[in-house]
């Protein structure tokens, strides 16, 4: 739907970022008014995650009055360290965390669809959203992500740990979440379904 959607893949721009450091990304808004994006239930994973994974980072982009909040939780979750606070960033950085995550998760429960999923898995890069709102739309659970309970952080921990934890399947979520973000939801697509529906519109008009 989104034309921005065609940006090429910048994997192979930090060929090593997966040796280095896994990580998960979270892109949205951080509001009080929209306290539905999950943002809580992933750094009350991540002391599980640690676990496993000694150097994972949970990088956090967006802004706005709830963040001090979550800054408060990753301290008493004694995960400070591995989460990180972007801010606001200019679309260049955007796109290239969006390219060497290795998971992109945001467990929201009302998420009407959720281009941030999209935007992900056009970089290549698996999603992890809720199973009770529009995410499904997008992320095929299984293939190219994974649906979980948006509040509750072992279903999230699990999830993450099949994904980081399993180099065939990630690499193998990575070609289908290319595969699907180019075929499915590419602009050409969007006009293609868009003119089937209206014809079909049109020939049940009496």
């Amino acid at each position: 739907l989104d034309p921005k959607l065609d940006v090429q893949p910048l994997k192979h721009l930090d060929s090593n970022a997966e040796q280095i450091k896994p990580s998960l990304l979270t892109v949205s808004r951080i509001t009080l008014f929209e306290p539905y994006k999950g943002h809580e239930y992933v750094i009350k994973a991540m002391p599980q995650l640690l676990k496993s994974f000694p150097n994972l980072v949970y990088d956090i982009v967006g802004d706005g009055d709830r963040r001090p909040i979550l800054e408060v939780l990753a301290e008493q979750e004694k995960v400070s360290h591995a989460v990180r606070f972007h801010g606001v960033v200019s679309d260049e950085a955007l796109t290239r965390l969006y390219a060497n995550a290795w998971v992109f998760v945001m467990p929201s429960h009302v998420e009407g669809f959720g281009f941030v999923f999209l935007e992900a898995m056009a970089q290549g890069t698996p999603a992890i959203g809720g199973n009770t709102d529009a995410a499904g739309e997008v992320i095929v659970d299984g293939q190219t992500g994974f649906l979980v309970s948006p509040t509750e952080p072992d279903e999230i921990a699990k999830a993450v740990t099949h994904i980081v934890g399993n180099d065939a399947l990630r690499a193998q979520m990575r070609h289908d979440c290319i595969f699907r973000a180019q075929n499915k939801f590419h602009f050409d697509q969007f006009k293609r379904d868009l003119m089937h529906y209206l014809s079909e519109l049109t020939a049940q008009k009496p």
